[in-house]
């Protein structure tokens, strides 16, 4: 039983603003990130709060307006504790000066378009929370033929990504379209279990590029993991210890998109993102 009944016709709802938000210094994998702020220093919305000289990390951004109330060590669920910034919001969610901002994304070089994803903080939301503008950026031996779409989100209960078609599909296929480019890929992939069939319809509707080819799945788990979507759209494993661009894949999953599209679009940092 997959649970999904529950949560899967719940359109997505913003959560109501906490009046302490405690920003952890470390949200991907890679090098932590070190504060930009001090206590009693006034942030707003899309403020860029911390960075890091690692290429692989991710900036972080300030998700609401308010004041730096605190600097200190804090629980962190994967890390035991780590650094944190505290903010405390003033209620305003006043949006940092120039910001949001529209662009035309085909003006842009792919160096521009992956330095917009750098600084606006993008890491995987799949779950590996790889830093997004690393992914873009694959060695010169390896060029990325095929892009794969991870919205199998085979996990019992989750809804997230289904939502997340249903509603942001425009900004996902963007998304879609933008990664597209940068790769240079020449195909693209969409898996999908078959336990959502009004967002299947829905993207059946929206594509007609016959690049993108939406591939349903039959519902099991873990279908969601890389190496097992790969292998149940291509018939190609990965080896052990090795990534997808060995084979010259990339995987991106549904949400990221939207984010990549928000961020070179909109210039919008990576401050939210949808949970069931």
């Amino acid at each position: 039983d997959d649970n999904k009944r529950h949560t899967a016709d719940k359109p997505i709802k913003k959560v109501p603003m906490p009046k302490i938000l405690t920003v952890p210094m470390r949200q991907h994998i890679g090098a932590p990130c070190e504060p930009m702020v001090a206590v009693g220093d006034k942030v707003f919305k899309g403020q860029l709060i911390a960075d890091s000289k690692a290429f692989v990390s991710a900036f972080i951004h300030a998700p609401t307006s308010g004041t730096i109330v605190e600097i200190a060590e804090k629980p962190h669920p994967i890390f035991g504790q780590c650094q944190a910034i505290v903010i405390e919001s003033d209620g305003l969610d006043q949006w940092a000066v120039g910001l949001p901002k529209v662009n035309k994304w085909q003006q842009f070089t792919n160096k521009e378009i992956i330095d917009l994803i750098r600084q606006a903080g993008i890491a995987g939301l799949g779950g590996a929370t790889f830093p997004t503008h690393v992914k873009l950026s694959p060695p010169p031996d390896k060029k990325i033929h095929t892009l794969i779409i991870n919205a199998a989100e085979c996990e019992p209960y989750l809804t997230a990504d289904h939502r997340v078609i249903l509603e942001r599909s425009a900004e996902m296929i963007t998304g879609m379209q933008i990664i597209m480019t940068v790769l240079g890929a020449q195909n693209c992939y969409i898996g999908i279990e078959d336990n959502k069939p009004d967002a299947i319809r829905l993207l059946q509707e929206q594509i007609k590029d016959p690049t993108f080819k939406i591939m349903p799945l039959p519902c099991k788990y873990p279908q969601g993991a890389e190496k097992t979507l790969v292998y149940a759209l291509t018939g190609q494993e990965i080896p052990g210890g090795a990534l997808p661009m060995e084979l010259g894949i990339m995987v991106s999953n549904v949400e990221t998109l939207v984010a990549v599209k928000q961020a070179v679009v909109d210039s919008i940092p990576l401050i939210e993102r949808v949970v069931t």
